[in-house]
């Protein structure tokens, strides 16, 4: 399958309750790597893959292992675009976001 766009609310987890947030009250939620295999594994190509949340950088363990997933099923990537706050940001985060970079043709960050 092809996908045009491709949002993924990663976590619904923050670290900051913004005024404008649209999502409302943060809650402890996270997408498990489960759930992203199986909307990965009948996938092709992505023009357009949205990290969103909350903060998506919580969720740690799902942005290391989308690379893998990439890999695993060979899928074609246009533009990766994570919308964050910029409240976090370590060394593992660091590599984990390089990691996605290598795996599109654009890579897109967004502070909100």
């Amino acid at each position: 399958m092809i996908l045009d766009n491709l949002y993924l609310e990663v976590t619904r987890n923050c670290t900051i309750e913004c005024e404008h947030c649209l999502r409302g009250h943060r809650e402890l939620k996270n997408m498990s790597t489960i759930t992203l295999d199986n909307i990965l594994k009948e996938t092709s190509e992505i023009k357009h893959l949205l990290l969103s949340g909350g903060e998506p950088l919580i969720n740690i363990k799902l942005l290391e292992e989308l690379p893998k997933l990439i890999d695993k099923y060979n899928i074609k990537i246009g533009t990766i675009g994570i919308i964050t706050n910029g409240t976090i940001m370590s060394d593992r985060h660091i590599k984990a976001l390089s990691s996605i970079n290598s795996h599109c043709n654009n890579f897109k960050f967004i502070l909100s």
